[in-house]
């Protein structure tokens, strides 16, 4: 498929959301990082932290996608969306349970890669 294709069956606003959509992949793990790190003053618990949404969203990954399968694309990336912000705004508030917002973070992130290379 082309890129010409691509933009006349799915419009020209793909691209610039196909970007912001991908851009919580790099930005979550590092920004709990340095979060934790500001908090906590322990690095070592900081990069355990930053870790984890990493790993959770390898192991959520496959579980997302059986969803999507099941329920539709446009649910399942709208539910985990709205529940990645909302994990992602209790690790901010949440100061005992950082570690446990963060894994929660990494498990609700929507897998936008592969919702979108189905289009």
């Amino acid at each position: 498929m082309s890129y010409r294709t691509l933009v006349s069956s799915a419009g020209i606003g793909f691209f610039p959301l196909g970007f912001c959509a991908r851009l919580p992949y790099a930005m979550a793990p590092l920004a709990t990082l340095i979060l934790i790190d500001d908090a906590t003053a322990s690095f070592t618990f900081a990069r355990l932290a930053g870790a984890a949404p990493s790993v959770a969203m390898a192991v959520s990954g496959p579980v997302i996608g059986e969803l999507a399968d099941r329920f539709g694309h446009r649910a399942v990336g709208v539910t985990t969306a709205l529940a990645n912000i909302a994990a992602l705004l209790g690790l901010l508030v949440l100061a005992d349970a950082r570690l446990i917002m963060a894994v929660l973070a990494g498990l609700s992130q929507p897998q936008v890669g592969p919702l979108v290379r189905v289009f």
